[in-house]
C-alpha cells in the first residue's frame, strides 16, 4: 500500500533532508523527494492520529535515518491499515539495534522516556538492585559500573547527557535539542546542564550530609543545605515563569532534571513544599503520555515521587 500522492513534508522536514542530502540542491528538489517516498520502502512507525491526519515517522529500510512527514488519509482502507499495524505491533517486526540497560529505580530512566518521546524503538533490558546497589551483571556492563548504559551494535556508552545526545543526534536529527539560532538556546544549555552541574551535586551533599549525622550548627551542613536551597529556589523561579526549562517547548534539559526531584527522593527524602511551581512543574511531567509509558514499563508498580512529599522508600540507606 503507497501513500506517495498523501505525503506532504514540513519545512523542518525539508531543512533535515538537505542537510542529510548536500548532493539535493533546492528545497523543491528536497521536497518533491521527500513526497516520492513509499510506504513499502520505510520503516513506518505510527505515533498519533488526528481526525483523517496521521502523524508518523519512516525509517529508511536501508540506511535507518529517520524521515519525518504528515499522511493524509482520507481512504478508510488505508486508515483501517494504520489502525491495525499500530506502535507496537510495528515495533515487533523491527530489527531494534538500540539496546537500553536501565537499573531500576535509577537516572537511567531518562534514556527509556527519551525514547518513548521521540517514538524511537528499542530493547530495553531490567536490572533489579541487590539489594541496593547494582547486581553484578549490570556493573560488568561498563568499566563504571553505573546506570545508564546503552548499547547501540558495536558500541556501549554510559553517562546520562552522553547517552541522550547520541539517540538524538543519530536516530532523531537532534530532537529535543534546541539549536544555536533560537532564541531560546542559551537556557536550553544553561538547564541541560543544570542538573549534573549545580542540583545533583547539591543533593548528593545532602545525602552524604545526613549519613555523616553532623550538627546543624556544623559549618558543612550550613553550607550544603544553602546550596540545596539556593538550587531549589532557582528552578522553582525558573518553572514559575515558563513552562518547561527552556521555555515554551519541552526539552532534553525537562528529562534530565526531573530524576533528582522525584525518584531520588527515594534514596534522599525531601519536601517541596516550599516549591510549590516546582510542584505543578511535575504535575506537567506527568501528565506527559510518554513519561507514563516509561515509568509503567520500566518500573511497574513504583509509586512515582512527583508529588509534594517524597514516597515511603523500600531502601536502607
Amino acid at each position: 500500500m503507497s501513500f506517495k500522492r498523501r505525503l506532504i513534508a514540513p519545512s523542518k522536514t525539508v531543512q533535515e533532508f538537505l542537510d542529510r542530502h548536500p548532493e539535493v540542491q533546492t528545497r523543491s528538489e528536497a521536497k518533491a523527494q521527500l513526497d516520492a517516498f513509499h510506504q513499502d520502502d520505510t520503516f513506518c512507525i505510527v505515533t498519533k492520529i488526528f481526525g483523517n491526519t496521521i502523524l508518523h515517522q519512516e525509517y529508511d529500510g536501508e540506511s535507518r535515518k529517520r524521515v519525518f512527514a504528515f499522511a493524509y488519509v482520507e481512504d478508510p482502507e488505508a486508515l483501517a491499515w494504520y489502525e491495525e499495524n499500530r506502535q507496537d505491533d510495528i515495533d515487533k517486526s523491527i530489527n531494534m539495534p538500540l539496546t537500553i540497560h536501565h537499573l531500576q529505580v535509577s537516572q537511567s530512566e531518562r534514556i527509556p522516556w527519551l525514547c518513548e518521546e521521540l517514538n524511537i524503538p528499542y530493547d530495553l533490558k531490567l536490572y533489579k538492585r541487590s539489594p541496593l546497589l547494582a547486581p553484578p551483571e549490570f556493573k560488568a556492563l561498563h568499566p563504571m559500573g553505573a546506570a545508564p548504559v546503552i548499547q547501540d551494535g558495536p558500541i556501549t556508552l554510559a553517562e546520562s547527557a552522553a547517552c541522550i545526545e547520541y539517540i538524538s543526534n543519530k536516530y532523531a536529527n537532534g530532537s529535543l535539542f534546541v539549536r544555536p539560532d533560537d532564541p531560546a538556546y542559551a537556557d536550553f544549555l544553561y538547564w541541560w546542564h543544570f542538573p549534573a552541574g549545580t542540583l545533583g551535586p547539591a543533593l548528593g551533599r545532602i545525602m552524604l550530609i545526613k549519613s555523616a549525622k553532623l550538627g546543624d550548627d556544623n559549618p558543612v551542613v550550613q553550607f550544603g543545605k544553602a546550596k540545596y536551597n539556593q538550587a531549589l529556589k532557582m528552578l522553582d523561579d525558573r518553572v514559575k515563569e515558563n513552562e518547561w526549562l527552556a521555555g515554551k517547548e519541552f526539552t532534553a534539559a525537562d528529562i534530565m532534571v526531573v530524576f533528582p526531584l522525584t525518584t531520588m527522593r527515594y534514596f534522599s527524602p525531601y519536601s517541596l513544599e516550599e516549591y510549590p511551581n516546582i510542584v505543578k512543574y511535575l504535575e506537567r511531567v506527568a501528565g506527559r503520555e510518554a513519561y507514563q509509558r516509561t515509568m509503567e514499563k520500566i518500573d511497574p508498580g513504583m509509586e512515582l515521587a512527583t508529588g509534594v512529599n517524597p514516597p515511603k522508600s523500600p531502601f536502607k540507606l
